[in-house]
């Protein structure tokens, strides 16, 4: 059952606080690349969100799913990655297209998409082959 799984439970966590950490690298990586650099800004996030799934998909391996590193598990990760991004858009693109204001958009997506993250990560990305 869903609630008393304690290992499920431990794995939500600990993907959580991965996913926190995630936000510093983000907010590091991209001050770093601000202040060393003259790239233009979308490329400097793109590049702080690319080093941070990267970070992300390393500690989840090990820490979260503990696995090893293999490139295919990497490839998944990714692509999931880039269909939770793409699907934020979608998300907030459809809040406002209701003329529901923004900030909604960025609650349901705080909210929603870590939850179905994990379980999209936990079931395709790193299951067991």
């Amino acid at each position: 059952m869903f609630v008393s799984d304690k290992k499920l439970w431990k794995e939500m966590i600990t993907f959580s606080l991965i996913g926190f950490s995630n936000v510093a690298v983000v907010v590091l990586i991209a001050s770093f690349l601000i202040y060393l650099t003259e790239l233009n800004l979308s490329l400097i996030n793109g590049l702080a969100y690319l080093l941070s799934a990267v970070w992300s998909f390393c500690l989840n391996t090990i820490f979260t799913f503990k696995q090893a590193l293999n490139k295919l598990k990497l490839v998944k990760f990714l692509t999931a990655s880039l269909f939770l991004s793409l699907l934020a858009s979608v998300i907030t693109a459809i809040i406002l297209f209701f003329e529901f204001q923004y900030w909604i958009s960025v609650i349901v997506i705080i909210f929603g998409l870590p939850i179905l993250s994990f379980f999209i990560h936990k079931s395709w990305s790193f299951r067991a082959s």
